[in-house]
């Protein structure tokens, strides 16, 4: 019975508890704040363990006061409330599902590049979608001391040309070099205005200013050779003789930054053309003075083009100066490509492009295979020996050798067969005093006029068998008399025309096919001579023996195609003839 008279002294820390609890009392006051924070959840749960800590007070255990949380005051974004069948942790469902894009290998391996750092031209493991960029100065090194292998590698690599960080004042570099060894991108200042901003601007616009240009075949294909600082003739390529004659200017205008009122301009014309070495010139009319409304000029320049696929034309017009330097009028900058025969007006631009109202000049072109130098005193042995005939090149491969060395004949056959209707053309119009791009039907109107004047009858004779090799030669009736002198070369040069026309009919199908047959067999045993080049120690006789090799294949593969399209003219300018005779009345008199 004793311990139930001490039960009430058991009792006492539950006497206590509203002194412990006082804390609890005042935590709704001190949390008013965070009251409006909290979430549903969290007060369920401070309200569980409220009353598991009354229970354990009950138990008859030791009360302790519950420590209070440490909660923070930062303020969160109320959760979006989520979607029924969803669990706690995921997070809400978009509301539109993500499309899938594909993506074509191909097409990226096309478009895809990587720059990469430049090893070396003989690095083999580079790859095409791989790009190297060069400096202005390194490129300007490989461009003037290592040419061709610069070209060989741009074949198969892009390379990408940036100016030299010294160049603070955003000055441009000349981009012509560098276009000649094949760079695809040649970056410059569009900022700073000037010459070379000029010719980039005309060099692109013979594809519409759409900012991509074909390089020439011997810049592209594999087995080729070209070194634009070579003096040699480039294989594939057709020199032109250009005469321009400038006549006038119409309305040109003061100089950029002068005074609208002053003394009239003092002009003159400087003409540049860019490209390989061999075709950078520059010309200048005489100075008109006080005339910038029509001055004229009537002066003519005759320039050859060895390489016209990578020349570039500019005329530029200049104000005289006697005490300070010539200022600047304006410009027009266009490829040699885009440049046509005939009478044109040239429009000029100012320094930053813009097109000047109405200024222009006003010229005359003549364009035209270069087949020898313009001489009129040149007889027809004395051309052949002024004539560049290709020569094939040994590599140290026996049966490579002995194909290159019978092609030697076929080579100078083709050259002669084209150059000698080239040159009868050029002859015949130039006898009846027209242009070299005259019509065959206006040298026959002029051939009769001078035949009517001095009282002569034209007759024609067929010269040939079979029909569609037949050509003409053309003579008077009046045998007895004296043919003067300008008929008798006008009848003569006729005559040699139609005489190359069919030499070339004849023979020009049977070269071509040696030279193809020569070029197969090369081609046949070209891993053959890679093979033996491989037990050469030298690295100067492996390089050489290539060298010889693309531009011995490279001279066949040209020759073909341009004899194949000599010809094709060759029958034109027979069909031509023909008609022009029909119609002028010219008796065919007999038939050999």
């Amino acid at each position: 019975e004793e311990p139930k008279a001490e039960e009430p002294k058991a009792e006492e820390p539950k006497a206590e508890e509203p002194k412990a609890e006082e804390p609890k009392a005042e935590e709704p006051k001190a949390e008013e704040p965070k009251a409006e924070a909290k979430d549903e959840g969290e007060e369920s749960k401070e309200e569980e363990t409220k009353k598991e800590d009354r229970k354990e007070s009950t138990d008859g255990g030791k009360l302790e006061p519950t420590p209070k949380k440490k909660r923070s005051f930062s303020f969160r974004r109320q959760k979006p409330r989520q979607q029924k069948g969803s669990t706690s942790g995921s997070t809400p469902a978009p509301t539109h599902a993500a499309k899938k894009i594909k993506l074509s290998a191909r097409l990226s391996k096309l478009v895809f590049l990587h720059a990469i750092h430049f090893k070396g031209f003989g690095d083999d493991t580079a790859k095409s979608s791989q790009m190297s960029s060069f400096g202005e100065s390194t490129s300007s090194k490989h461009a003037s001391s290592a040419a061709a292998k610069f070209i060989d590698y741009n074949k198969r690599q892009l390379s990408r040309v940036y100016p030299k960080g010294s160049r603070v004042d955003s000055s441009n570099y000349d981009p012509i070099p560098m276009w000649n060894c094949g760079s695809q991108i040649v970056a410059l200042n569009y900022q700073t205005s000037g010459k070379m901003m000029d010719v980039n601007f005309g060099k692109f616009q013979q594809n519409g200013n759409a900012g991509y240009i074909l390089k020439p075949s011997v810049m592209r294909e594999e087995i080729s050779y070209f070194d634009h600082k070579s003096h040699k003739e480039v294989p594939g390529a057709c020199p032109k003789a250009l005469k321009l004659t400038i006549i006038s200017g119409q309305q040109l205008p003061k100089p950029e930054g002068g005074s609208k009122t002053g003394e009239v301009i003092d002009p003159y014309v400087v003409l540049q053309t860019m490209g390989v070495p061999e075709d950078c010139h520059e010309a200048k009319t005489r100075t008109v003075s006080d005339n910038g409304f029509n001055p004229v000029w009537n002066e003519t320049f005759e320039l050859h083009i060895k390489f016209p696929e990578l020349c570039v034309f500019r005329f530029k017009v200049m104000d005289s100066d006697l005490i300070n330097k010539d200022d600047f009028v304006g410009q027009y900058t266009f490829p040699f490509s885009s440049m046509e025969p005939g009478y044109r007006h040239i429009h000029f631009k100012t320094s930053l492009g813009d097109i000047l109202p109405n200024a222009s000049i006003f010229v005359h072109v003549e364009i035209h295979d270069l087949v020898a130098p313009p001489t009129k005193a040149l007889t027809r042995g004395k051309l052949r020996k002024s004539r560049e005939y290709p020569e094939p090149h040994l590599v140290g491969l026996h049966a490579i050798d002995e194909q290159f060395k019978s092609s030697r004949a076929h080579l100078r056959k083709s050259v002669d067969l084209r150059e000698d209707y080239l040159f009868a053309c050029l002859t015949f119009k130039e006898s009846c005093g027209l242009g070299p791009h005259a019509l065959e039907r206006d040298c026959l109107a002029m051939l009769t006029a001078r035949a009517k004047s001095s009282n002569f009858t034209l007759f024609l004779d067929v010269v040939g068998e079979e029909e569609s090799k037949q050509v003409y030669r053309i003579g008077v009736s009046e045998e007895g008399r004296v043919v003067p002198a300008p008929l008798a070369r006008m009848l003569e040069a006729f005559t040699n025309l139609n005489l190359a026309i069919r030499g070339l009919l004849t023979t020009s199908d049977e070269v071509a096919a040696e030279l193809d047959k020569v070029f197969a067999a090369g081609k046949e045993h070209q891993d053959d001579l890679k093979q033996h080049l491989q037990s050469e120690p030298q690295v100067s006789k492996r390089v050489q023996s290539m060298e010889h090799y693309s531009m011995t294949m490279m001279s066949l593969k040209a020759e073909s195609c341009q004899l194949k399209s000599t010809k094709e003219k060759a029958e034109k300018t027979l069909k031509k003839l023909h008609e022009a005779s029909q119609k002028f009345s010219i008796e065919l008199k007999t038939s050999l």
